[in-house]
């Protein structure tokens, strides 16, 4: 199957150029683009929730929210499936696991650093 570049699979065809999303107490505005980012972040294995919070603002339950209203149903069944199983996806987690051993960082362009 051939996918076009800087195409989600699963992702419902936008019909706006923007997205709100509530996140803890504010609203947040996101364009096609943020959200098409911010939904490729999230399908990323080692990229954590905090890296996406910090680039858009956007908490875990947020960026769940706005899989959900964004992707099909079992593309958000699938993604689901799969990031409660990740603990790369929570840095925390990621830091507590590998505690006590030596790691490289990687740091993102937003200023996000992550444990590889």
């Amino acid at each position: 199957m051939l996918e076009k570049a800087g195409v989600v699979p699963g992702l419902k065809k936008l019909k706006r150029s923007l997205v709100s999303v509530r996140a803890r107490n504010s609203l947040v505005e996101l364009n096609v683009a943020d959200v098409s980012r911010v939904i490729e972040m999230a399908w990323e294995d080692r990229t954590p929730f905090e890296a996406i919070e910090h680039q858009f603002n956007l908490d875990e339950s947020a960026v769940i929210c706005l899989m959900r209203a964004e992707l099909k149903k079992g593309s958000f069944k699938t993604w689901r499936k799969r990031m409660s199983a990740r603990t790369t996806k929570h840095a925390a987690k990621n830091a507590q696991r590998s505690a006590g051993e030596s790691h490289d960082t990687i740091s993102y362009a937003h200023g996000a650093t992550v444990l590889v």
